[in-house]
C-alpha cells in the first residue's frame, strides 16, 4: 500500500531562525515549515519532491545549513547545504554524503529524491547511503531540532510518498542476561571459560540481516584499548566482529582484513544498546547517540558456520561482561545470479600489445554487451604471470575504451587502477610469478571488494564498451601468462 503526503502550498517562507532560541521584543519570531506525515509512512522506502528557494548568503549556505528533515526526534534523514553542494545527512549526523549537485541562491530549484532500503537517488544521481534509523516520529520540517538550524528561504510543492516494506522475519530472540568472563581457552588459572554463543542456522543470510543487543563491558582498560571482542559472526571466517578499541567501537570484516572506527563511544561498566543492519554491501551501526554507515563490500562466505559468539576464534579475544536482549532478523533468499560470462578454458596471453602485433598477439578479450551493469558487478578469475619486460605488468582491464578498472603488478603486490590509470590503489594481495592466483573483485556503487579487502574507488567513467581484456588498450601493456575460470556476474 502506498501512502502519500502532499503540502500543496504555493509558498512556505522559512526565515532561518530556530524556534527554541528564545523570543522577546528584540527578536523576530521563527517561521518554519512543519507537518506530520501519515501513520503509514515507512522510513525504509519513500520519495520526496519539492522546490526550494535559498535565501542565505553564500557564506552562510556553505556552513552546513538545513533544508528539510524527517523525524524531529532522531533526524535519520536531512537534506542540507554544505560547501557548494546539496548533501544528505543521515542518522543524526552520523554520516554525510555529497551528492555533487550544486545549489543555486535566490533561484527556484527542483529536488526529486527517493530512498529504498539503503539506496538513495536525487535528481537522477544514485548513491548507497545505508540504513536509516528512526524513532517513529513522522514529523517533516525545515528545522533540525537537534542542531537548532532552520531553513532560510521558501519551499513549495512538497510531496512525500511512502510504501510499506516487508520486514525481515525474526530468527533469534534471547532476552536472558549472560555473563562472559573473558577467558578464551577452556580453562585459565583454574577458572573455566564462560561465553555466549548461538547457531543462527541455515535460514540466516549474512548478506542481509539485523542484529540488536545490549551489552555491559567489564574489561580492564588495557584489554579494552587493544581490540576487546564484543560479538563475532562466523567462528570459521569472522565475517563481522564488533570490538572495543580505545574509547570507541570498531567493526571488522572478512577475518579482520578491514577495520572501521564507528566513532561511537562506550563506557566500561555501563549498559549500552546497539542496532546493526547489514545489506547491499553496507553496515549501519546505530547507538542511542548516533548512527554510522560504512561501505563494507561483500562479506566472504568463508566456512558458513553462521555462529554468533562472544569469542573471536581468529585473534583469541573473548568478551568480558554481560550480554542480553539479543535479536536477529534475517531470511535466506536463494538468488539466481545474472551470469554475463562463464569461460573455464585456459586462455594464453603472450604479452604482446594488440595494436602493435595484430597478427601474432595472443590475449584475452571478451565483450560483455548491454547486459553489463557498471554500478554493481563481480569479476572472478585465475591467472598466472611470467616475468617479461616493463610492459608486462598488466593482468586485467575492464572497458577497453575507458579503462574503467585495471589490475596490475606493483611492488610484489596487485594494485587496482581506475578511470584510465588516473587513480592507483594498493592492495594487500601478494603476487608471485609462475604461480596461479585467484582474483575476486566486486564493484558496488564506488566501493571495490578485492579478495576480501574493501577499497573506496569512487565512480567509474563510462558509458564505455564493456569489454574485458588482458591488454590495456591505452598504454600498450599486456599480460604475459594465462587466464582461466573467468566468471562475470552483475546485478540485473
Amino acid at each position: 500500500m502506498e501512502y502519500k503526503y502532499s503540502k500543496q502550498t504555493t509558498d512556505v517562507y522559512c526565515n532561518g531562525l530556530y524556534v527554541w532560541s528564545g523570543k522577546d521584543n528584540d527578536k523576530e519570531e521563527a517561521l518554519y515549515l512543519t507537518d506530520t506525515l501519515p501513520a503509514g509512512f515507512d522510513l525504509d522506502k519513500f520519495t520526496l519532491s519539492m522546490e526550494i528557494y535559498i535565501m542565505w548568503s553564500a557564506t552562510a549556505a556553505a556552513q552546513d545549513q538545513n533544508i528539510i528533515t524527517i523525524d524531529s526526534s532522531y533526524r535519520p534523514f536531512s537534506l542540507v547545504t554544505k560547501n557548494q553542494n546539496i548533501f544528505v545527512r543521515v542518522n543524526n549526523g552520523g554520516t554525510y554524503f555529497d551528492t555533487g549537485i550544486p545549489y543555486t541562491l535566490k533561484q527556484w530549484m527542483k529536488i526529486d529524491c527517493s530512498y529504498n532500503q539503503g539506496v538513495f537517488t536525487i535528481n537522477g544521481k544514485t548513491f548507497k547511503i545505508g540504513k536509516l534509523f528512526g524513532k517513529g516520529n513522522r514529523t517533516i520540517s525545515s528545522t533540525d531540532f537537534g542542531r537548532g538550524k532552520n531553513f532560510n528561504g521558501r519551499i513549495r510543492n512538497l510531496t512525500v510518498t511512502s510504501e510499506k516494506v516487508a520486514k525481515l522475519p525474526n530468527l533469534l530472540n534471547k532476552p536472558d542476561e549472560v555473563y562472559c568472563n573473558g577467558i578464551y581457552v577452556e580453562e585459565q588459572n583454574g577458572e573455566k571459560t564462560k561465553y555466549w554463543q548461538v547457531d543462527l542456522g541455515e535460514n540466516f543470510n549474512r548478506h542481509a540481516f539485523e542484529l540488536s543487543f545490549d551489552f555491559k563491558p567489564m574489561f580492564d582498560e588495557k584489554t579494552a584499548s587493544t581490540y576487546g571482542n564484543i560479538i563475532t559472526l562466523d567462528s570459521g571466517w569472522r565475517a563481522i566482529s564488533l570490538m572495543t578499541k580505545g574509547s570507541t567501537i570498531y567493526v571488522t570484516t572478512n577475518n579482520q582484513r578491514n577495520y572501521f572506527n564507528t566513532g561511537i563511544p562506550y563506557k566500561l561498566g555501563e549498559w549500552m544498546h546497539l542496532d546493526i543492519f547489514v545489506g547491499g554491501g553496507w553496515i549501519s551501526v546505530n547507538s542511542p547517540a548516533n548512527g554510522k554507515n560504512f561501505a563494507i563490500g561483500v562479506l566472504n562466505d568463508g566456512r558458513l558456520d553462521n555462529t554468533l559468539s562472544s569469542k573471536n576464534y581468529s585473534n583469541g579475544k573473548a568478551f568480558k561482561g554481560y550480554i542480553k536482549n539479543v535479536v536477529v532478523n534475517s531470511k535466506y533468499i536463494k538468488h539466481t545470479p545474472n551470469i554475463i560470462l562463464n569461460k573455464k578454458a585456459e586462455i594464453e596471453c603472450n604479452g604482446l600489445y594488440y595494436y602493435d602485433n595484430k597478427d601474432t598477439c595472443k590475449y584475452m578479450c571478451e565483450c560483455l554487451g548491454d547486459k553489463m551493469n557498471r554500478k554493481d558487478f563481480h569479476f572472478q578469475f585465475e591467472f598466472i604471470a611470467k616475468k617479461g619486460n616493463d610492459k608486462n605488468d598488466t593482468i586485467f582491464s575492464f572497458d577497453t575504451s575507458y579503462r574503467a578498472i585495471g589490475i596490475i603488478i606493483k611492488d610484489d603486490k596487485l594494485a587496482i587502477q581506475t578511470n584510465n590509470q588516473d587513480n592507483t590503489f594498493a592492495t594487500k594481495t601478494s603476487f608471485k610469478y609462475d604461480q596461479w592466483q585467484k582474483v575476486d573483485l566486486y564493484y558496488n556503487y564506488g566501493t571495490i571488494t578485492f579478495n576480501g579487502e574493501v577499497i573506496k574507488v569512487g565512480d567509474l567513467q563510462g558509458p564505455g564498451n564493456n569489454c574485458i581484456s588482458s591488454n590495456n588498450m591505452s598504454n600498450g601493456h599486456s599480460l604475459l601468462g594465462a587466464i582461466r575460470n573467468l566468471l562475470v556476474i552483475c546485478a540485473k
